[in-house]
């Protein structure tokens, strides 16, 4: 059982265990497992690959699967992605300086590493977000604790300003998720060149093939 679950992505496991189900059953040691956005018009993937880390533990997986929700019920089209991004940013909270990293003007905030101006953003245009956590002040310093203690909002702030990159900004592909590190400036610095996916449609090329990864 350990050496067929091994063989398939996290992709596929998810289709066939759904994604509530899917981290309570899966065995300690895989180190081919990767999440990695579908394939868009007859292209390999390439929004995002990772690695799932062999030892991820129950609460990396609460998060994980709390990610794939959250973007599933936000309509995006590959909830995966926003699941890498998790893994990329944290280790899906795995990381011991996630709740702040970069401390001061340009810190980065819990597992989504969200930047306040990126969160005031998102709610601005999804207002509703204060009554659902109970953000009552509405201030600076009441949504920065969220960001660093709800980890739900976390995810749900960074998944809705995926989408807003997307709808708002026309991002997609590799310069989507290169907006959500750089902002919407910063990506026309860099293009395509997004460092979270070198090399991996290669990885998942071989992946594919059956090679070690």
């Amino acid at each position: 059982m350990k050496k067929v679950i091994a063989s398939l992505t996290l992709l596929t496991m998810t289709a066939l265990f759904g994604a509530a189900g899917l981290f309570s059953m899966m065995p300690a040691g895989i180190a081919t497992a990767v999440i990695a956005e579908k394939p868009q018009d007859g292209k390999i993937g390439g929004q995002a690959a990772t690695l799932l880390p062999s030892n991820i533990t129950p609460e990396q997986g609460k998060l994980l699967t709390s990610a794939y929700n959250i973007a599933k019920a936000d309509g995006h089209k590959n909830p995966e992605l926003v699941q890498s991004i998790l893994l990329q940013e944290s280790r899906a909270g795995g990381m011991k300086t996630f709740r702040v990293a970069n401390p001061g003007p340009e810190a980065y905030f819990g597992p989504m590493q969200i930047k306040l101006a990126a969160a005031k953003d998102v709610l601005n245009k999804f207002p509703n977000l204060f009554s659902k956590y109970n953000i009552s002040t509405k201030t600076d310093d009441e949504i920065k604790a969220n960001l660093i203690l709800n980890d739900k909002f976390n995810i749900e702030v960074a998944s809705k300003y995926l989408l807003i990159l997307q709808k708002q900004y026309g991002f997609s592909g590799r310069e989507l998720v290169n907006a959500y590190n750089r902002g919407p400036g910063g990506v026309k610095d860099v293009g395509n060149d997004y460092h979270y996916a070198i090399g991996a449609e290669a990885k998942l090329a071989a992946f594919k093939k059956g090679q070690k990864i």
